[in-house]
């Protein structure tokens, strides 16, 4: 199959185009979902040059397929420690906590914040790398803390602080750390993709960016209460997240919500957290205003994933989704062509794209 017949049929699954019309066709849904789209075609070439599925599954690690822990009763004991206060919440530390304070104050300026913060080098990288990362990159590279912090801003900061709460929290368990990596990348992926969306679509987008990087804050609380509490076949310590899956699955909307409901988001964000899975299946009576950030977090989270970074997914048509009619992502080819530009948020899907598109 030729490179844009390969395209042709990642794109027919991804937004519902037929492979047959790989040169010329525009995006179409379903009349139930949204009127034909009034724009001229745009060449498949030109939508999203270069989507490849060997990429994308060279990006995803292998599944684990042999499981040693007995699901019911490992998510019927967190339940219970949840229940009786015994299960250990993620708690924001005393120096981030700090550096919080320093950045709500009245007379906040950087040069105190980067004195609070060389006592926390595992912070102060953080806040460096992720100025340096594809979304926030400048022409010349922020090599100093004090040009990250700038770079980011107060409100970015604050996210990245409320970030960096989930490394500290696993800090010391070494057989954690390949899950939690996980978890966090995909998180920020999540959060990249989100403050881009938001800025079309109506929405805050440090707001957004915030409830990405939280979305799944109470896997990592999970993961570490199964590893204190459950008896993990030594094997098995260095586990993905899908030998995980039937216990983070039904449970870390709800840990997160919990979570989070001790710290200072808005009831928006927590929202978010506690629901981005649930809003496919929420009754539409239900769903309020407050429901449309979760609604762009489960989008997001879909895309990181169909992009490689997360969980493996199955093929999605994205303009079906629920999420995508709740954000108000019209079937046009003016959003299909902003979607297609999520490629260049990331060093790793950048240069899949056409520089002359």
């Amino acid at each position: 199959m030729t490179l844009i017949g390969k395209i042709a049929e990642f794109f027919s699954a991804l937004f519902g185009i037929a492979a047959t019309q790989a040169d010329n066709s525009a995006v179409s849904t379903s009349s139930e979902q949204a009127e034909p789209s009034a724009d001229p075609p745009i060449p498949m070439d030109s939508m999203i040059e270069a989507y490849w599925r060997e990429y994308v599954q060279g990006k995803h690690e292998a599944r684990e397929t042999v499981k040693a822990l007995d699901e019911d009763k490992i998510c019927a004991g967190i339940t219970k420690r949840v229940n009786d206060g015994t299960f250990r919440l993620i708690e924001i530390p005393a120096n981030i906590l700090r550096a919080m304070e320093l950045i709500r104050s009245e007379n906040f300026n950087y040069c105190n914040l980067e004195e609070h913060l060389q006592n926390s080098p595992a912070m102060a990288t953080e806040i460096i790398r992720i100025a340096n990362t594809t979304a926030f990159r400048r022409k010349k590279s922020a090599a100093t803390l004090r040009d990250a912090m700038a770079r980011l801003g107060k409100r970015t900061l604050l996210s990245v602080l409320y970030f960096g709460t989930t490394r500290s929290f696993v800090a010391g368990k070494k057989h954690l750390e390949p899950i939690t990596e996980s978890i966090v990348d995909h998180s920020y992926a999540v959060a990249t993709i989100s403050r881009y969306m938001a800025a079309r679509y109506g929405f805050d987008p440090e707001e957004a960016f915030l409830a990405g990087l939280l979305h799944d804050i109470g896997k990592i609380a999970i993961v570490s209460d199964v590893a204190d509490n459950a008896d993990i076949p030594y094997m098995h310590k260095y586990a993905s997240e899908y030998f995980y899956e039937d216990i983070l699955n039904p449970l870390h909307e709800y840990i997160g919500g919990i979570i989070v409901a001790g710290w200072d988001v808005k009831p928006e964000i927590a929202l978010a957290i506690s629901s981005h899975h649930q809003i496919q299946v929420i009754a539409d009576d239900k769903i309020t205003e407050q429901h449309r950030l979760a609604a762009l977090i489960n989008f997001c989270d879909i895309v990181a994933r169909v992009l490689g970074k997360g969980r493996w997914i199955d093929e999605q048509n994205l303009l079906s989704l629920r999420s995508a009619a709740l954000i108000g992502i019209a079937d046009t080819n003016d959003n299909i062509a902003y979607i297609n530009d999520i490629l260049l948020l990331f060093d790793d899907t950048r240069d899949m794209l056409d520089p002359a598109t």
